[in-house]
């Protein structure tokens, strides 16, 4: 099975049992991440490499996990930030000491059990990305707000989710500062999302 890929390379993790979170409020998420990771070192970002193999539109500095999603990990000095967006307005996250975390490289054809696990993952870095990013420091953080979500999800609260929707404070993007770049996290429309490197644009 996945042979018609072609052997790849791609990670193996094992991850610890920290709690997930639902972020109601993209005014508090940003204000969050700013307060954990500002001024922090960015190591690496991982995404799933189901996700990541089944992409319809990846293209240079674009991928594309719209189709078959998963999650990203975004690895920092010493914590990792796990974003899970099933779509625009429900983003789900987690951190946990970088530590805790364990990577075995492989290269090799995909796992069976590759479909909707969150074992194996894509290093981005060997995407083509046209930006250096590996060891810049993420000055600040975004996130935009949206006045809509998707479709029911198990602990998702809709009561608080349209309470914020009203305000456009649900989630909808996450962007991540760094002089070389932006790192932009957008919920996708439809379902899932993409990771989208561009220009860094300059803040006053």
């Amino acid at each position: 099975m996945y042979k018609y890929y072609g052997k790849q390379k791609y990670l193996t993790a094992v991850l610890p049992d920290a709690e997930w979170i639902y972020s109601y409020s993209a005014i508090q998420l940003q204000a969050e991440l700013n307060k954990l990771f500002s001024g922090k070192k960015l190591k690496a970002i991982y995404v799933s490499l189901d996700g990541y193999l089944e992409a319809m539109h990846n293209k240079v500095n674009v991928i594309d996990l719209s189709y078959m999603g998963g999650t990203a990990l975004v690895v920092f000095e010493k914590t990792v930030l796990q974003l899970a967006i099933h779509v625009e307005g429900m983003f789900e996250y987690r951190c946990f000491p970088v530590w805790e975390m364990k990577l075995r490289e492989n290269y090799d054809y995909p796992p069976e059990d590759m479909v909707m696990s969150d074992r194996y993952f894509f290093n981005v870095a060997d995407h083509e990305i046209t930006y250096e990013y590996n060891d810049k420091t993420v000055h600040s953080f975004t996130v935009k707000g949206t006045d809509t979500w998707g479709f029911p999800q198990p602990n998702f609260d809709e009561v608080i989710a349209e309470e914020a929707a009203q305000k456009c404070d649900l989630p909808g993007e996450i962007i991540l500062h760094t002089n070389s770049c932006d790192i932009r996290f957008p919920g996708d429309d439809m379902e899932y999302f993409w990771v989208i490197f561009e220009q860094a644009q300059k803040t006053c």
